[in-house]
């Protein structure tokens, strides 16, 4: 049985604090939870044997942006085309928390981003 070893946000990045923007408005309200579910099918299209990203991101269990289109680059492996997915995905959650606070949404703790690739997630961690 392969055990998985479990870090806490602490233990991977120490102590670290968002950078806020200068002239960020004051967060009113409800704080709000992101998270966000991404993929990729590697070689989709049988012609130019490019890649397909998609992405659903979430605010408080509630779809809020999606996005399917076929990656710029051609992979040579499925852990290519899924590292190109989640780097579309994180600028997307960055952007996503960004557009939060900026209509002034208290944005809770960080955004969790779920992947079907072990390895890839183990190594982009």
């Amino acid at each position: 049985m392969h055990k998985t070893k479990v870090f806490d946000r602490f233990t991977l990045y120490g102590n670290v604090q968002e950078e806020m923007p200068h002239g960020m408005p004051v967060p009113k309200g409800k704080p709000v939870v992101t998270s966000g579910f991404f993929d990729s099918s590697h070689s989709s299209c049988f012609i130019t044997r490019w890649s397909t990203t998609c992405y659903l991101m979430f605010v408080n269990k509630t779809p809020i942006k999606w996005f399917s289109k076929r990656q710029n680059c051609v992979e040579t492996s499925t852990y290519g085309s899924e590292m190109v997915a989640g780097r579309i995905a994180v600028d997307a959650a960055v952007e996503l928390r960004y557009n939060l606070r900026m209509f002034g949404a208290p944005v809770k703790d960080r955004t969790t981003l779920f992947g079907d690739d072990k390895s890839m997630v183990t190594n982009a961690s």
